[in-house]
């Protein structure tokens, strides 16, 4: 499973109106308000105002007490991918963001906003992603969209017919990729996304 996708480790949320001292429409965006206990991967339910919108549930990760040495896969820092500590608080999410020939389906993370998105307004989007060490490859379109309809379907679908309003750009190394790839530009394993977003409809 390991050795076949690209694994992105995401935490620490935020949108807020632009130009404004507002708080941010982001709910629990650091994970850290769970309802029960992490006890390994495909959590990302538990985890409030947070699910999977297909039939793929993503990843919760956060300190998990392990019996004896064993660690958890879902622990934090050190988990079955690696390690990495939290941005903000203890926890964060993972997404299955590529994998060869499609083996392992992409998943994805979803979220209502604490307040509509208004036509005319600019708002201020972030989030930070991290590429997981143990990832073999990796991808360069992390994007997030909004829209008023529940995207959510119970097959394990893709969800390439939803177009995100923003897209980062960004190409992720490995330790192993950059030692291959030493004439492509190198631009490390993490990313913070800020991107302002102009609303042409509300949502």
């Amino acid at each position: 499973f390991r050795k076949i996708s690209a694994i992105l480790l995401v935490g620490l949320s935020t949108i807020s109106a632009y130009g404004q001292y507002t708080e941010n429409l982001v709910s629990n965006g650091s994970f850290e308000a769970i309802d029960g206990k992490i006890k390994g991967l495909k959590g990302i339910d538990i985890a409030t105002g947070w699910t999977s919108p297909t039939g793929v549930p993503s990843d919760l990760f956060g300190p998990v007490k392990a019996k004896g040495s064993e660690i958890s896969p879902a622990n934090v820092p050190d988990n079955v991918y690696g390690k990495e500590d939290a941005k903000d608080g203890s926890n964060y999410a993972g997404i299955v963001a590529y994998s060869f020939g499609a083996k392992v389906p992409r998943s994805y993370i979803l979220g209502k906003l604490d307040a509509p998105l208004k036509k005319g307004m600019r708002y201020c989007v972030k989030f930070n992603v991290s590429l997981a060490e143990a990832s073999k490859y990796a991808s360069n379109n992390i994007g997030i969209s909004f829209t008023k309809k529940d995207p959510s379907s119970p097959k394990k679908i893709q969800v390439q017919k939803i177009k995100p309003q923003l897209l980062q750009k960004q190409v992720f190394y490995t330790r192993k990729m950059i030692l291959k790839r030493l004439t492509k530009p190198i631009l490390g394993n993490k990313f913070v996304a800020r991107s302002l977003l102009k609303v042409e409809k509300n949502l």
